[in-house]
């Protein structure tokens, strides 16, 4: 048990780029958007029940939900779509530093098609979710970044492994030692 225990911990851990890296940035970027889009339908709920209470005189404080109510869709929404450029930036960002040999090229296309299935999976989950239940609709109504995002999933994450694999095989080869050729050091 410990030594199957350690072969999933020398897989996971302590890699420089690990595969399931983009596998990470795919759950994250879809369940912002899901929760979110669940958050606003629930928070748009809560205002209406909150606003038909009588029992609440304070007019600064429905002003204070209104605007927040009114506010949230937006935020979200270039929420989701930070979250989703930053990402990508870290992930290209990263690639540089990382020295590959163009047989592992081969690799990453198999793992590319494999992590297509799971995003094509997750685009017809979140059209059948967004466009399907009336409470959803409304409220992607009002989130068009994330609409789009969630629209076109596959194409913008298969987009995302193309880039990377281009960053890690078409840069040139620089020497990794202090004081060497790359670096000025006027190395052999």
């Amino acid at each position: 048990m410990r030594k199957s225990l350690r072969k999933v911990n020398r897989l996971v851990n302590n890699k420089k780029a690990n595969t399931l890296d983009i596998l990470f940035i795919t759950l994250v970027i879809f369940t912002f958007m899901v929760v979110s889009v669940i958050a606003i339908s629930f928070f748009s709920d809560m205002r209406t029940e909150l606003l038909s209470d009588t029992t609440i005189n304070e007019p600064e404080a429905i002003t204070a939900l209104n605007n927040t109510a009114d506010g949230l869709p937006a935020w979200m929404d270039s929420a989701a779509l930070f979250i989703l450029v930053g990402l990508i930036i870290f992930v290209i960002a990263s690639s540089f530093f990382i020295d590959t040999h163009p047989v592992f090229l081969v690799l990453g296309f198999i793992i590319l098609l494999t992590f297509g299935v799971v995003w094509v999976a997750l685009e017809k989950t979140g059209e059948e979710l967004f466009g399907s239940e009336a409470e959803f609709v409304a409220v992607t109504a009002s989130m068009p970044m994330t609409t789009f995002i969630m629209q076109n999933f596959f194409k913008i994450m298969i987009a995302l492994p193309f880039l990377v694999i281009l960053v890690l095989y078409a840069k040139g080869k620089v020497n990794s030692g202090f004081g060497g050729p790359g670096f000025g050091g006027g190395g052999i």
